[in-house]
């Protein structure tokens, strides 16, 4: 049983699939062909990518897209940094959802950020 692999173009959001090992790790080594989104709200990263397998292991659609939360090692943030990931309650690092389309992760990761400038908002009050 062979693997299928999906392939995802930015410019036109068509998503392909091969069963060519060699042609998805061409594709995969690029970031730049996987990258939805990234962005930074205070101390937290907020990257979605097109991952090029299915996630979802055959249930339902297709889960070939995922957002993850995330920051630097703790250790190496700034103090104020430390202070305002503590006060970020429900933006937890490492949160993680996956998506079946390229317009399910753009939304998704809207959301993401949206709620995580909510937190960082209400960090920095709590923090003052």
């Amino acid at each position: 049983m062979s693997l299928t692999y999906h392939l995802w173009n930015r410019e036109t959001d068509e998503i392909t699939t091969t069963e060519d090992v060699f042609e998805w790790s061409q594709w995969f080594e690029n970031v730049d062909n996987r990258r939805v989104a990234r962005d930074k709200v205070g101390p937290l990263t907020i990257s979605t990518v097109a991952l090029g397998l299915d996630h979802g292991f055959g249930m339902g659609m297709p889960q070939i897209f995922e957002t993850l939360v995330y920051s630097k090692n703790p250790h190496e943030l700034t103090e104020r940094d430390q202070r305002l990931h503590a006060g970020m309650r429900d933006v937890m690092e490492h949160d993680m959802i996956r998506y079946p389309t390229p317009d399910d992760a753009r939304a998704g990761h809207a959301l993401w950020v949206a709620r995580a400038r909510g937190e960082l908002v209400g960090a920095l009050e709590r923090a003052e």
